[in-house]
């Protein structure tokens, strides 16, 4: 019999562990890094900003083009890229949340992953996390949605002054994936 991860589990390993850009390091801890991103490689190759017309928007899948547009109508400084094996990844920043698309080679929708802090999150998920971790602040969020996927997946770093937690939420369950201790 073979044994199947399930599509949340490898999405959240993804998030939470092979997605390497902008690394956040937390003072005081030895090598404690949420990763998100992809996009943001040096070996990606920025692309003209969509919303300014430049000459190399062309490079761009037309069809990634228009589903973006048609989902986040009023972004703003828009920039995309391209990655080595060809998708594309377009992120902006709108009220202090990070967002990033990804398209495949053929412009279809891969995910949408956005970041912020605790003021941007819903009343919702931070009861659902406080009413465990109490004395814990929480400090970043990264939330993944999935083509075909009732639910998001929340990736979520909490902090106490010795200690740092990194939890993955999906459907209603919450399990700790990280735990670091302050040596």
């Amino acid at each position: 019999m073979k044994n199947i991860i399930p599509a949340p589990t490898i999405c959240a390993m993804y998030v939470a562990f092979i997605m390497n850009a902008s690394c956040q390091t937390i003072a005081g801890f030895s090598n404690i890094n949420m990763r998100t991103t992809v996009t943001t490689e040096k070996k990606d190759k920025p692309l003209a900003p969509v919303n300014t017309g430049k000459e190399y928007i062309n490079a761009i899948n037309i069809k990634a083009v228009r589903a973006f547009d048609r989902n986040f109508k009023n972004a703003e400084n828009v920039s995309w890229r391209k990655t080595d094996n060809g998708e594309f990844v377009a992120q902006f920043e709108s009220n202090s949340v990070q967002t990033s698309v990804k398209y495949a080679i053929n412009g279809s929708w891969e995910f949408t992953l956005k970041e912020y802090s605790e003021k941007q999150m819903s009343p919702y998920l931070r009861t659902f996390i406080k009413s465990t971790y109490f004395d814990y602040s929480i400090k970043k969020i990264s939330e993944m949605e999935i083509p075909n996927e009732t639910y998001n997946i929340y990736t979520v770093m909490i902090k106490t002054e010795d200690n740092i937690k990194i939890l993955r939420i999906y459907n209603g369950e919450m399990e700790v994936i990280g735990d670091y201790t302050k040596p």
